[in-house]
């Protein structure tokens, strides 16, 4: 008769122990509920969840529904709530209350405001990006309105193909930089929290604060005209106003002179003495004729002038002449430029004729002297 060794035994007798625990595990997990404790091979435990708590615990998460097939998308409500998938894009239409007609799959999520059917709804079409949301609003009966689908956009370069529609203010940056719309219809812009820097409406742009156009302003040849390749801006110099066409000084804007005695001090009226003084000065202005140069692209040479030099008034009449004056290399830079005071050289060619006038009236009184002499002999 064949025996075992001792030895044998005892192992077949461990494989049969512990195959007889694997068996009582399996059967507290798959049979049990809730937390069970499971004995290892070395007699030690641990807790874990049965089978029956692991599957309570998925239970409504998010249910798979399937197909949507011919259904009309206002009669999935809250108490049908998980996801649903429209295989074809000829049931998605417009009459079932698809934002969409392309097939796609719906999400339907349970609010149970007032009633179980209280949901929200959002739909994502299968061939793009877009993703749609509305809500069903619930009373005591059911669904008793849904709101309109809105379409959401999820990427840093949105397009949109038609109008955007917010309720009065986006903010660029929360709260510093915000676009919004102002109760007269204008668009604006607001910087710092509540600083509004512009304005723009059908009457064209408004600008509360200071402009700086640092690559100035289009030309047009009047209103409504096309715009012209040329920039233009003015700069202050200090004394006078400077336009640029491009980056070309042109010259400076003369405004009106303002000869108000209030707006005047030291007044001191010239002595009849200079009346002389302003006739040899003005006999010795000589006159030119000459042309522009051309400066840049901007200003073309010019026709044939008749006029004066202030260069040459500079020495005779310095009172009638301002600027620097351009050296001879100097480039022609208007700004730098000799320019003639119209208003002194009226005031020294008035002092010139009452010089004249003066000389005339002696004149006149002499010839009147002779007259009466050679009468008297008579």
């Amino acid at each position: 008769m064949a025996t075992i060794s001792d030895d044998l035994a005892a192992s077949l007798t461990k494989i049969l122990q512990l195959a007889q625990l694997d068996i009582q595990n399996l059967d507290k997990l798959f049979n049990g509920n809730g937390d069970v404790t499971i004995t290892r091979a070395d007699s030690s435990t641990f807790t874990a969840a049965t089978w029956a708590k692991m599957m309570a615990a998925t239970v409504d998460n998010m249910k798979k529904r399937g197909s949507l097939g011919v259904n009309n998308l206002n009669e999935i409500n809250g108490t049908l709530d998980g996801f649903w998938t429209q295989g074809a894009t000829s049931n998605a239409i417009a009459s079932r209350n698809y934002p969409e007609q392309i097939a796609g799959s719906l999400l339907v999520m349970q609010n149970a405001t007032n009633n179980a059917a209280g949901c929200t709804q959002m739909y994502f079409p299968h061939n793009n990006n877009n993703c749609y949301v509305r809500t069903g609003i619930a009373n005591a009966s059911g669904i008793s309105s849904w709101t309109v689908w809105q379409k959401l956009a999820f990427t840093s370069d949105p397009e949109f193909l038609g109008k955007v529609a917010m309720p009065g203010v986006m903010h660029l940056k929360k709260d510093k930089v915000i676009l919004k719309a102002g109760d007269d219809n204008t668009f604006i812009l607001t910087v710092g929290g509540n600083t509004d820097v512009c304005a723009w409406s059908g009457n064209g742009l408004f600008l509360p604060q200071t402009l700086d156009a640092v690559r100035g302003f289009r030309s047009h040849m009047g209103l409504g005209s096309a715009s012209g390749n040329n920039l233009y801006c003015y700069g202050w110099d200090g004394s006078k106003m400077n336009l640029y066409v491009d980056n070309e000084a042109v010259g400076s804007l003369n405004t009106t002179k303002t000869s108000d005695r209030g707006l005047k001090k030291d007044i001191v009226y010239t002595p009849l003495d200079d009346r002389l003084v302003a006739l040899d000065e003005v006999m010795r202005w000589a006159t030119a004729t000459f042309k522009m140069k051309a400066r840049g692209d901007v200003i073309p040479e010019s026709p044939e002038m008749l006029g004066f030099i202030a260069n040459d008034l500079k020495d005779v009449s310095p009172e009638c002449v301002s600027g620097q004056g351009l050296e001879e290399d100097d480039e022609p830079d208007p700004l730098k430029a000799y320019t003639l005071d119209s208003i002194a050289m009226i005031a020294k060619m008035t002092m010139a004729m009452q010089a004249q006038q003066d000389q005339i009236t002696a004149l006149q009184n002499m010839v009147n002297d002779l007259k009466a002499k050679l009468v008297s002999r008579q």
